[in-house]
């Protein structure tokens, strides 16, 4: 017996139908937008926050790459534990506790236990969102794909484009820790829903999750996030020992993964040559790009010298840049080859990135609008370049386990641009002395780096062929 809302599968299990799965939908996109408002909502509030915990803004970065880093470390683990413990009560779990360390998060009496919260936030980030996209695409009829996938891209749009003057406004006229009280009300509501709207999936007995894997992926991305922050603190004679004890991991990691019969990430996808650069070449491009919304609002209040509301609304409208360019995203991938794109478009994203650097106060504001929409604007498409490119000779059979990997190094890459970031700002005053006096200074070096990295990532785009184009709407893309 099935209950109102679901028709029986084939197999025989209830398939939840429309309204019921639109309501899952729209349930899970929601949840997707909370997990993307949370990894973006603090940058903003950085400077205001400092005070509070004694330490300058740059140092909060902790706070973010923290909660970036665990989303990126448990991704790999995400499927497998719910197919373990059944999607929709993993999901209910999930939910719980996000909304329980984001109350943690709002009463934080000191950095340490901030970082630590918020470290446990990305986990239940990491298990909240795959596993409920995982919910409502199981089954899902070929007719509804592209409605669907459609539905849950909007949240990923919105998320980065609200977050900044929702910050700004909430620090300017209340305090940093009312940002962590909007996820509670959300979550009250989504457990209550849940139960409705989510069908209920029996746990299964899915091959044995590799433990060494994963522990081999939780070192290597915690070091590589570790040495990039804080090679600065760490000194030249530990930062060497650290970055060989990284190369070390790495190469313990590849050896496991080419000799695993379940493997946690499985490298024989990196033989697809689109696939292959759209997470190596594509990763320097990623790291660059998600530099950004941790070094602006920065650059901003401290070296512009702008208010948080200011600066919120000016993220905003970079955002725009980036919206604003999907339509036109379809046709110039049906145009133009991926090739020619991804290598145009890159090195136009490097010089409007390097072009951050000549910035001071007396640049007029409509030259900073100008060069934050256009920057989103190739932001948008660079994006959307290789998110196709990434999948678009990879055979179905293996789309979930490349999605996963995709989607674990994607959010790795948002923990190494904030760390990126954060260790040029550091790095600066150590190489120029304490006299240098220029409140931009800093941020040109960040920029110039972070130009830098868009162009090496860039360079690797020479290897891919010629005349590949999308062939399908991007709504189809997972």
């Amino acid at each position: 017996m099935t209950r109102k809302g679901t028709t029986p599968s084939p197999s025989g299990q209830a398939l939840v139908t429309s309204p019921v799965r639109t309501g899952g939908v729209m349930l899970v996109g929601a949840a997707l937008f909370m997990e993307m408002l949370d990894g973006s909502i603090l940058t903003t509030a950085l400077p205001s926050m400092a005070p509070e915990f004694g330490v300058a803004p740059v140092q909060l970065k902790m706070a973010i790459t923290g909660y970036l880093l665990a989303v990126a470390i448990c991704i790999p683990m995400s499927d497998w534990l719910g197919r373990r413990v059944g999607g929709r009560r993993l999901f209910m779990a999930a939910l719980a506790l996000f909304g329980a360390t984001s109350a943690a998060c709002m009463a934080s009496p000191n950095l340490g236990f901030l970082v630590m919260t918020r470290i446990v936030q990305g986990v239940a980030g990491a298990m909240m969102v795959p596993v409920g996209r995982l919910l409502v695409l199981r089954d899902l009829p070929k007719g509804d794909l592209v409605r669907i996938i459609a539905m849950l891209t909007w949240p990923a749009l919105l998320a980065p484009a609200i977050a900044p003057p929702l910050s700004g406004l909430v620090v300017e006229y209340a305090s940093w820790r009312w940002l962590f009280a909007i996820n509670i009300p959300f979550c009250l509501t989504a457990l209550a829903l849940a139960p409705w709207l989510l069908p209920r999936l029996p746990p299964e007995r899915p091959v044995s999750l590799d433990f060494a894997g994963l522990a081999l992926w939780v070192a290597l991305a915690t070091m590589l996030v570790l040495v990039l922050g804080d090679a600065t603190r760490l000194g030249p004679l530990w930062t060497g020992v650290a970055v060989c004890g990284t190369a070390a991991i790495a190469h313990m990691l590849w050896r496991h993964l080419r000799r695993a019969d379940h493997p946690l990430l499985d490298l024989t996808l990196l033989r697809d040559r689109s696939f292959a650069h759209a997470l190596r070449g594509g990763s320097g491009v990623r790291i660059a790009i998600f530099a950004n919304p941790f070094l602006l609002p920065l650059m901003m209040q401290l070296g512009l010298g702008l208010s948080p509301v200011d600066t919120g609304m000016l993220m905003l409208i970079a955002t725009m840049g980036n919206i604003g360019l999907k339509p036109f995203t379809t046709p110039l991938m049906h145009r133009f080859s991926y090739r020619s794109i991804l290598l145009v478009n890159g090195l136009l994203l490097s010089v409007g990135f390097g072009l951050f650097a000549f910035l001071d106060k007396d640049t007029p504001r409509l030259i900073l609008i100008a060069l934050l929409v256009g920057t989103g604007m190739a932001r948008s498409l660079h994006f959307s370049a290789l998110n196709t490119l990434a999948f678009r000779t990879v055979p179905s059979t293996h789309m979930p386990v490349a999605n996963m990997m995709f989607s674990a190094v994607m959010q790795m890459n948002a923990a190494l641009g904030v760390a990126m970031s954060a260790m040029a700002l550091q790095l600066w005053p150590e190489l120029a002395g304490s006299g240098h006096g220029d409140d931009m200074a800093p941020f040109r070096f960040a920029f110039a780096l972070v130009a830098i990295c868009t162009l090496a990532g860039v360079l690797d785009v020479l290897k891919l062929e010629r005349e590949a184009r999308s062939t399908q709407p991007l709504a189809e893309i997972p």
